[in-house]
Parts: C-alpha cells; structure tokens; sequence
C-alpha cells in the first residue's frame, strides 16, 4: 500500500448515524455495499465518502472506499489524491490493489480512486478481473464502499451492481420520487442483489460551511 495520505476527509454526524444504521443491517459476508441514486447529481459522492468515513471510525476496522463513479470521479478530490493510477489501472493488471490504494483516516480507511477516465468500463466491470478483485478486498477488508453512477443511468453500474453484497440509493429531497426508488428496486430485484435501503439528502450549503453540505434522514426500506 502506498504511503500517500490524504487531507481530513468530510464527515458529519448524520453519517455516523448512518453508518451506524448500516452496520446492524449487515451480516458478516456482506462486505461490497454499492452507492448510487435515481439520478445525476443526488449527492451520492458525498453520501458514500461520509459513511466510509464513519463506518471507519466506528468499527476501527479496514474500510476500503472505492470511486467506480466513471462520470463524475470526485474522490481522489475529496481526499487531496491523484486520480491514477487506481482502479482502472488495477482491473487492467497494470497495477496491484495494495499499491493503488492510499491511506484516508489513519489505518482504518483506504482509498481507491477511479483511474485514467478513458476506459472501457462495460468491459472493465464486466471482466473477471473485477470480480477477482472483488473477492480479494472482501479478504482484505471489512467493507468496500463503491461510489458509482445512477443505476438506471449507467450500464457499468449494473455490471458492478450485481457483484454487490448490497445497494443503497441515495435520493435527493425535492428531487427525486418514490417511484424512481420503486424502479431502482425493481432493477436490484432482477439482479439478485439486496436493497439495503434508501438515503433521503438534502443538499443544503449553508453560509458557516466552507463545503456543501448533506443532511442524511436515514436508511430506509
């Protein structure tokens, strides 16, 4: 693993719940929880860099963030690293996972940024290498947080979607309605791949804040 460390990574307290709500909900074998909405700009970045963050912080274990977001990479932002090399570069066997990842919260939390943004990802996600690279961070770690597109948006996060142990949808408040969860849900149900739950954000950004804020509601059925 790369000793490159990241700059203090945004985290607030309806994470921690969150993330809290999240770790009672999953067993032990359920370990690649993949983020993603109902549409573009829901705040599903945010979402998933916070709960990385306080899933960390709570379970003191190894929690791997990783930026599947092919349309809009913002975690190596977040987190003051380079885009590549990353998981791009890993899938293509160009680089190994432990040299891609860098440090983001003490031992606890690493990250993966999204790579070179010129890929093939319908091939990428869909090889056997994603899927080897899959089983090797379950052994490694004891929650992959993937950040990605919209589900319904995105042919790679399909792909990606159905290697998951699970899916959370992160929606907007004002923006999204209950019968895009109910489609998002209907997608996970033809995939096999559980619905943990729907994340109510509203992008709100205050004058005291120097950086947008996501207030979480909860995790819901």
């Amino acid at each position: 693993m790369t000793a490159r460390s990241g700059g203090r990574p945004p985290h607030s307290d309806d994470a921690v719940r969150l993330a809290g709500r999240l770790a009672a909900s999953l067993t032990a074998d359920q370990r690649v929880v993949l983020f993603t909405g109902t549409a573009a700009a829901q705040g599903v970045s945010t979402v998933a860099a916070e709960v990385a963050v306080a899933f960390a912080r709570l379970s003191r274990e190894r929690i791997l963030l990783v930026d599947a977001n092919s349309d809009a990479p913002s975690v190596h932002q977040r987190f003051h690293l380079p885009l590549a090399p990353g998981l791009v570069e890993v899938l293509e066997g160009k680089i190994e996972l432990q040299t891609a990842v860098s440090k983001g919260v003490g031992d606890e939390l690493w990250v993966l940024p999204l790579g070179r943004t010129d890929a093939n990802f319908i091939e990428l996600f869909g090889s056997e290498s994603c899927t080897t690279l899959l089983d090797l961070a379950r052994q490694q770690y004891r929650l992959i947080v993937i950040d990605a597109p919209p589900l319904a948006l995105s042919a790679p996060t399909s792909l990606l979607a159905a290697q998951a142990d699970g899916v959370v949808a992160v929606v907007a408040s004002g923006r999204s309605h209950r019968t895009d969860v109910i489609e998002l849900q209907r997608v996970l149900d033809g995939l096999k791949v559980p619905f943990l739950g729907a994340v109510l954000a509203s992008l709100e950004s205050p004058a005291s804040r120097s950086r947008p804020w996501l207030r979480v509601t909860g995790l819901r059925q």
